[in-house]
């Protein structure tokens, strides 16, 4: 049986995104443009300060957090760059 993801890349997208929404929530702007811009670095965040603690590579899924054989903070960087062009294209449509 393949295991496309671990628990710690798992727990890194989960905190990242509910402190995100947290945040959005308390700024009165939950919209999920919003919290994926503020989820995504939190992401990111959390999985390159566990891999650089942890002197692990930062390119190794393995190393650390993973999600489909990736590193958990590219997830956390592409959330971020989709959440911020959702909002400017919002932004322009309206």
């Amino acid at each position: 049986m393949t295991i496309i993801f671990n628990w710690l890349g798992l727990a890194f997208a989960v905190l990242g995104l509910v402190f995100g929404w947290a945040i959005c929530s308390m700024l009165g702007n939950d919209s999920e443009d919003v919290i994926m811009s503020a989820g995504g670095p939190l992401t990111a965040m959390l999985d390159l300060g566990y891999r650089v603690k942890k002197r692990k590579s930062v390119w190794r899924g393995s190393q650390g957090g993973s999600l489909f054989f990736l590193p958990a903070w590219v997830f956390g960087v592409a959330w971020f760059a989709i959440g911020v062009v959702r909002l400017v294209a919002g932004r322009i449509g309206t």
